[in-house]
């Protein structure tokens, strides 16, 4: 038996809970050498499956370090620029007015939040409540309505800013920070961040923190207009890194569904006799929505239509290299394959799409039009696209879409990888390689369109480890 292979099983939780289960339960537990003899290990018959299946976990594992060093430097990155840019050490362009230094008092009033009470909570609270350290629950009624700064008072994250907007609920747990007429709220927010309010903490059974205190602490204060435009910056990093948080929790829950499914036997990533990995068996050829059959030309222009209804707007416009990528997605998803994609420097990449037809088809039904608003250029919605999702959800269903959700805060960068590295897969497949993380590089290195890009940071080795993961857990049969 492959060591990797059992490791990840005894990691899972099916295995934990024999392992649990199999704890001498005396006043200490304790995991004797027969205990651990007695757990069962359902696996492959070949070792090959097994190390298969490991490494495909492994390249899981991969991608969540390398989210994690990148969430790690990012946050270093923002404390970097915190420290340069709310100090005044470095000026943003077109900015030459001199700063103040000033007490918090004369920028912003703090008070103390109030105390729950049992009238409060109740079945359909609406109002969110906050206790300095971000969301506590609902309640009933809001004892604030707009943009606020929060700090936490008491407890464990005493010091904890946040921002909160809307109508809420601040518990005594929070001191609210209502900033002055020329004070950006968000340039606030991230002042008391950076001060690192806990020092400020008075000693006692149940540390707290006291509001005259905080008041007459110092900062340096820029114009407003400055303000806003470092609280733009850091928000900016702030969303990133956010985008990045959602990113690892999803990937770390695909790892926990790849060893549910691979460990168990659901999903099989090896035949016994060749070292291909399956694909979704073909689904029946979609039917058209009148009794006449529609050609390649109406069926991509519907499906240029529906990514657009579902992926663009007027504030952002869907692009064609992004809706090229979220194609091709499509039809792997629902058919199995990706015909008339080739090896382009963008990705896969169908040039019949624009060049043969479709768009045009799209155009002229009005299923989309174009829209530059100045800084995004692509296509949105139009007056017949109803007429068009009519046609999609016939042939392809509801649930193509619901599908295609996973991708929506994938940047551009990152779909052109997992589109690439699956092309990749599949070419492997149909010429009996093996695949792997060299497997792929070498394809992509022979290829003159591809070749580049393994010289983009996109395309690291733990990048490429992790959207092999996640191709074989997206069109995995």
């Amino acid at each position: 038996m492959s060591g990797r292979f059992a490791q990840y099983f005894l990691q899972s939780s099916a295995g934990q809970k024999q392992i649990f289960a199999s704890l001498n339960q005396g006043a200490q537990a304790n995991l004797f050498q027969n205990h651990i003899q007695a757990i069962r290990i359902p696996f492959p018959p070949t070792k090959r499956e097994q190390e298969a299946i490991a490494e495909a976990l492994s390249d899981a594992d991969a991608l969540i370090e390398s989210l994690e060093q990148l969430i790690a430097k990012k946050r270093q990155i923002k404390q970097g620029a915190m420290q340069a840019l709310l100090t005044g050490k470095k000026r943003l362009q077109g900015f030459k007015q001199g700063w103040t230094n000033t007490r918090l008092a004369a920028v912003c009033d703090m008070k103390s939040g109030e105390a729950i009470t049992s009238e409060l909570i109740g079945d359909g609270s609406p109002y969110p409540c906050f206790g300095g350290n971000g969301l506590r629950g609902y309640v009933t009624r809001y004892t604030h309505d707009g943009a606020f700064a929060l700090i936490g008072r008491q407890g464990a994250l005493c010091g904890n800013v946040v921002l909160a907007t809307g109508r809420f609920f601040a518990s005594e747990h929070a001191i609210v920070v209502s900033p002055h007429v020329h004070t950006d709220v968000r340039w606030l927010t991230f002042v008391l961040e950076r001060m690192g309010l806990n020092q400020y903490s008075e000693s006692s059974a149940q540390p707290g923190l006291s509001v005259a205190k905080l008041l007459v602490l110092e900062c340096m204060v820029p114009p407003f207009e400055e303000q806003t435009a470092i609280a733009s910056i850091l928000t900016d990093m702030d969303t990133e890194l956010a985008e990045l948080e959602t990113r690892l929790a999803k990937t770390r829950q695909l790892k926990q569904g790849m060893m549910q499914e691979l460990l168990t036997g659901r999903i099989r990533l090896v035949r016994p006799v060749s070292t291909v990995v399956p694909l979704p068996k073909k689904r029946k050829e979609p039917q058209a929505a009148t009794s006449k059959p529609h050609n390649q030309q109406i069926n991509e222009a519907v499906v240029i239509a529906a990514l657009t209804k579902n992926f663009g707007s007027e504030d952002w416009p869907l692009a064609r290299v992004r809706r090229t990528k979220l194609a091709y997605l499509l039809h792997r998803h629902a058919e199995g394959r990706a015909d008339g994609f080739l090896k382009k420097a963008a990705g896969p990449y169908d040039p019949r799409v624009r060049y043969k037809g479709p768009e045009g088809i799209a155009l002229k039904k009005g299923y989309v039009r174009a829209c530059n608003n100045g800084k995004y250029e692509g296509f949105v919605a139009s007056e017949n696209i109803a007429e068009a999702e009519a046609y999609f959800e016939k042939w392809y269903g509801a649930d193509v879409v619901a599908w295609l959700e996973q991708f929506r805060l994938r940047k551009t960068d990152e779909l052109e990888l997992l589109t690439t590295v699956d092309m990749a897969v599949e070419d492997l497949r149909r010429e009996g390689k093996s695949i792997s993380v060299d497997s792929v590089k070498q394809l992509i290195q022979d290829n003159p369109e591809w070749k580049p890009k393994l010289d983009r940071p996109a395309f690291s080795d733990a990048a490429i480890a992790g959207a092999l993961a996640e191709c074989q857990t997206l069109f995995a049969s």
